[in-house]
């Protein structure tokens, strides 16, 4: 069965041609259709209308995005995702439909991308793959049910020792991320504060 977008519809028209073009094309298997296999794929469908399942495809930051998830969020539609509109070229990229696993009861889970991961382009990547797979990167610390940091440096062992008491909080390295969508799974590493030394979250 194809999936279904939505496309926020004031996104440059020129962005719009290229996602429906993308999303609709016949290709061999084709990482936008369910049940891939070779030459059999059909691709994905553009809906005119917010669909009960599937991808609202939304810039993130603007009026618009707001409005939508604001409407259109809904706890009885855990099949309804909001993503990035450039869902559709990482999908292409990896050759696969990438799943929404940073949620957690129909919303995305918080997620702060800290500091002390210095380079900016790395930060900007990390953001765009949490947010293909449904999280929210720009939570602030006090916010966040994750922090990500790298491990290191030292500001990570203070972390790990500053939120162990706290209740639905952790600390991960930075590599965590990708650990979970190669599984297609969440799984927290527990706060365990020793010194000297100690685990490095997102170690096994």
């Amino acid at each position: 069965m194809a999936i279904k977008f939505f496309v926020q519809k004031d996104l440059p028209e020129n962005i719009q041609a290229e996602l429906c073009e993308t999303i609709t094309v016949r290709r061999s298997c084709s990482p936008l259709h369910h049940n891939s296999t070779a030459n059999q794929a059909l691709g994905g469908r553009v809906e005119a209308k917010v669909p009960r399942q599937g991808y609202i495809l939304v810039q993130p930051g603007t009026a618009d995005e707001e409005r939508l998830r604001l409407c259109w969020t809904s706890h009885d539609r855990p099949e309804r995702h909001f993503v990035p509109y450039t869902y559709v070229e990482a999908c292409k990229i990896a050759g696969m439909l990438l799943k929404q696993i940073f949620v957690e009861n129909g919303a995305p889970i918080p997620m702060h991308i800290h500091n002390s991961i210095a380079n900016i382009n790395a930060r900007a990547a990390l953001s765009q793959r949490i947010m293909h797979c449904g999280g929210d990167p720009h939570a602030s610390m006090q916010s966040a049910r994750v922090i990500l940091a790298d491990p290191h440096t030292e500001v990570f062992a203070h972390l790990v020792k500053e939120y162990q008491g706290v209740p639905g909080k952790f600390i991960e390295s930075y590599l965590w991320v990708r650990k979970c969508i190669e599984k297609s799974s969440v799984a927290y590493t527990p706060l365990v504060y020793k010194n000297p030394g100690g685990r490095r979250p997102g170690e096994e």
